[in-house]
């Protein structure tokens, strides 16, 4: 394009190839010489200085103005024992050996690559994968064995999931079923779960049914004339809507999915631009809430791996752009670095902080107790006068932990998405400025990086979701329409005792946002089999306690609902 718009300024294809590229990318070889890196330098830095003066690039930091504040966590999760015991017998057996070893077919290498991913996301995958045949499965010979029996059914021996219990044979999908959980008690916040692989979002489908999560899928075998559909239905904050499963490869770009405010980026892929395009699904304009995107890696895998790598190609995108220089990071992957793709580091909390060797983490760890106290309430200090830097967003505030923050755990200024050295680092979940995720993370999690991102709308609140609610007369539940008539007449005979409970839960229900409004109360038609029965307010409600992980239904609209462009 430089050379189309200012004709020769980069002389012509033999010698672009010659002066620049082979240059440049002979320098960032993992086995280049010194000379051949300082070359490297000097001529990325020429040709950067003259693209640069043709080039006009936009990014997303311009609409800042018209976006609310976000943050982006990267969630180190730990592996369950099932999962290191099929994860250690596979990157040890002959085969994957003999892979690393030799120069193999690079297929016969990407498929063992795609099964440890498919690994980390849920051990269910790989049990998919071995009983199908599948190519890459040679490494996982009699790993059956390693599943508890209480997964599958003693007759056929299927997989049954064990009543639900299969959730907590991932980290990940461990720490993803309680952060579920808390937002659909607590908030009334959406969420967009992406994925690479649309095996896992099948598992999503099953969390979301067993829980009774209103979901809705797009996928590439969702045709083009119900996206739009779909998209429309969870933007829009009349529906009861809470989960948006969605392909990363199908739906990453051009969907405007501003009903949801929080998005998990459940497994990496190679390509940084693919997930910089699906987490921008959700913070885009027209969105009014504080945006949260999660990162989930698992601990020491190739998943950490693969996100080192992303931050590699960042990081040659940056030399072009003449916005860094460091070119220690080499962009083809050597035969050393791919054995480093099949080794497994256990016992670290994250191997990307290991290898950063972090000095802002080393130094508070080795200050007396006295001096990091005394650090901390200068830092709070500091806070009241420089708040834009230290909170940015609001989210430690929010979280009730701004006069709790170590020095490692606060970003450094506005570091960029892949400057993971200047983001907050946190070795334990209750640091991290989100109050769900606190709440959510348990055991699993090892390690947090986090980061802020300024924006100058003022975002609205989440509110907190009613624990009074309709009668459940949801047409998608029969079981609710059976059941009305009795409901109601329970209800009825409970009402008197209610009514200061009742008339305290309206004056709450006043101050919710225009912006996310339930459905009139009035009076609702409701039918349930033969029965016809019109309800008063004071008859529609009923207490529940919040137990466990057990869902408020969905709210009773008077509509009618086409669920045909849905199916």
């Amino acid at each position: 394009m430089v050379n189309f718009t200012n004709l020769g300024i980069l002389g012509d294809v033999t010698h672009f190839r010659r002066y620049y590229e082979a240059p440049i990318i002979c320098g960032r070889e993992p086995n280049a010489s010194e000379e051949e890196r300082r070359l490297g330098v000097e001529r990325s830095g020429e040709l950067s200085a003259k693209v640069n003066q043709f080039i006009l690039r936009r990014t997303n930091a311009l609409l800042s103005n018209h976006l609310p504040p976000k943050i982006i966590e990267v969630v180190c999760c730990k592996l369950t024992p099932l999962q290191s015991e099929l994860y250690n017998h596979f990157i040890h057996s002959k085969n994957v050996k003999r892979a690393i070893s030799e120069e193999l077919k690079q297929s016969k290498i990407l498929a063992y690559i795609t099964a440890l991913k498919k690994l980390c996301n849920h051990p269910k995958l790989i049990y998919d994968t071995v009983r199908s045949g599948s190519p890459g499965t040679s490494g996982f010979e009699d790993c059956i064995r390693f599943f508890p029996p209480e997964m599958f059914s003693g007759r056929s021996g299927s997989w049954t999931g064990g009543d639900g219990a299969w959730v907590e044979l991932s980290g990940k999908m461990h720490v993803l079923a309680r952060l579920l959980a808390h937002l659909r008690q607590k908030t009334d916040d959406r969420i967009v779960l992406v994925s690479n692989y649309t095996q896992t979002l099948d598992l999503f489908a099953q969390l979301c049914r067993e829980r009774r999560y209103p979901y809705l899928r797009l996928d590439g075998t969702t045709s083009i004339s119900k996206r739009q559909k779909l998209v429309n239905r969870f933007n829009d904050p009349s529906k009861d809507e809470f989960v948006f499963l969605l392909s990363s490869k199908a739906g990453g770009c051009g969907l405007n999915l501003i009903g949801g405010n929080r998005l998990v980026l459940f497994d990496p892929d190679w390509n940084p631009a693919n997930d910089k395009q699906a987490a921008a699904r959700v913070w885009r304009d027209g969105q009014k809430k504080r945006v949260y995107i999660y990162r989930f890696l698992t601990t020491g895998t190739i998943e950490e791996k693969v996100y080192q790598r992303q931050m590699s190609k960042e990081g040659l995108q940056k030399v072009i752009q003449r916005e860094q220089t460091d070119t220690t990071q080499g962009n083809l992957l050597s035969m050393e670095d791919l054995r480093d793709l099949f080794s497994f580091c256990e016992n670290v909390r994250s191997e990307i902080h290991e290898k950063m060797n972090c000095i802002r983490c080393q130094s508070d760890d080795d200050r007396p107790e006295i001096e990091k106290r005394d650090t901390n309430q200068s830092a709070i200090r500091g806070c009241e006068s420089d708040h834009d830097t230290s909170d940015i967003g609001g989210f430690a505030e929010i979280a009730g932990c701004s006069d709790k923050l170590k020095s490692s755990e606060k970003q450094v200024g506005t570091p960029l998405e892949e400057d993971l050295g200047s983001w907050g680092h946190h070795f334990f979940p209750t640091s991290v400025p989100d109050a769900i995720f606190q709440a959510s993370a348990g055991d699993e999690v090892s390690f947090v990086f986090s980061n802020q991102v300024d924006g100058k709308l003022v975002p609205i609140d989440s509110m907190a979701r009613p624990k009074i609610q309709l009668a459940e007369g949801n047409e998608n539940h029969p079981k609710s329409n059976r059941n009305l008539n009795q409901k109601t007449m329970l209800l009825s005979q409970r009402r008197k005792p209610l009514e200061s409970v009742v008339s305290n839960q309206v004056l709450k229900r006043s101050t919710i946002s225009a912006f996310y409004k339930p459905l009139p109360r009035a009076n609702v038609e409701c039918e349930a089999s033969s029965l016809s029965c019109s309800v008063q307010p004071q008859d529609s409600v009923k207490i529940k306690p919040s137990i466990g992980y057990q869902l408020p239904q969905k709210r009773l609209s008077p509509y009618t609902l086409d669920h045909d462009d849905f199916e």
